[in-house]
């Protein structure tokens, strides 16, 4: 889980409930955030000062200018998660999804995780996860 190279900041997909606690623990960890993509326009109300909406879609948006980071919650299990969905669209598009931890994370040695992984404050990851 490195820190993004200079000058390429991270886009939000999704801007919901999730997607604030997401912007929380990347701007704790130091991270530039370009805004949120999300496909509601409204949301632009909601959102943290300073993080801006950024349009409904990835299609303005390019691969080599900016890394994104998952902003949608597990809002059920299966058929009905929109997690997978948005994951597999930006890769398809060519995104690398973005792995990070809050800073106030714990996190053994040994600890693999995967890409887009999310680890919140407050968490402690013990060896062997």
């Amino acid at each position: 889980m490195s820190k993004p190279p200079p000058g390429k900041p991270i886009v939000i997909l999704g801007g919901g409930g999730h997607a604030r606690v997401v912007i929380d623990a990347l701007r704790c960890a130091g991270y530039v955030i370009a805004g949120v993509i999300d496909p509601k326009p409204d949301v632009a109300a909601t959102l943290p000062e300073g993080i801006t909406w950024l349009g409904k879609d990835l299609s303005s948006t390019r691969p080599d200018e900016v890394q994104v980071a998952i902003g949608v919650g597990s809002i059920d299990v299966g058929a009905r998660n929109p997690r997978p969905m948005v994951f597999a669209e930006a890769k398809a598009g060519g995104f690398q999804i973005l792995s990070f931890r809050h800073p106030s994370a714990i996190v053994a040695g040994d600890v693999a995780l995967g890409e887009g992984s999310q680890i919140m404050a407050g968490a402690i990851l013990q060896t062997g996860v």
